[in-house]
């Protein structure tokens, strides 16, 4: 994280992870939030997206294989307790391209997990207790409202806390 903070107090990876696992859609249009890097074997075949709280079978991907830095992701949670999800690449020196595959999931709520499935078919949760003998296997961090961040490709910006 170092490599991306530019001002502020920082993050410290060890001890300024949050307990979170599951995560409540409290926005009202689209769901913004940033994977500023992916430090995962098969990196770049591997699916990442959200699950269902109650239902972690109902995955819904968000980046499939191999992203560049720039993609970037939209995910609406809609009135009837559907979800949408849009892509948008951002290949070096072209144009953004409009994914044409704008998918919907019905009946998928607001309350999720992350999940990252790699191509031996193994998943990996955001909600530990799902994870072979219980593993923790992501780093979740809530911004402080202080430290300002650059991922590449983006603009600076505050890590704003919810």
């Amino acid at each position: 994280m170092d490599g991306i903070t530019l001002s502020g107090p920082g993050i410290n990876v060890e001890n300024d992870q949050t307990p979170f696992d599951l995560f409540t859609n409290q926005s009202s249009g689209a769901s913004e939030n940033t994977l500023l890097f992916e430090i995962a074997g098969f990196a770049p075949e591997n699916v990442f997206g959200i699950y269902k709280a109650d239902n972690p079978s109902f995955r819904v991907p968000i980046f499939i294989g191999d992203n560049d830095l720039g993609d970037a992701a939209s995910v609406f949670f809609l009135a009837d307790n559907s979800v949408g999800v849009s892509t948008l690449a951002f290949p070096p020196e072209v144009p953004p391209v409009a994914d044409p595959n704008f998918q919907i999931y019905e009946d998928f709520g607001n309350m999720f997990g992350y999940y990252l499935t790699n191509p031996l078919g193994e998943t990996f949760f955001s909600e530990d207790r799902l994870n072979t003998n219980n593993a923790a296997q992501g780093l979740i961090f809530q911004g402080d409202d202080q430290t300002v961040l650059q991922a590449s490709g983006r603009q600076p910006g505050v890590f704003r806390g919810c």
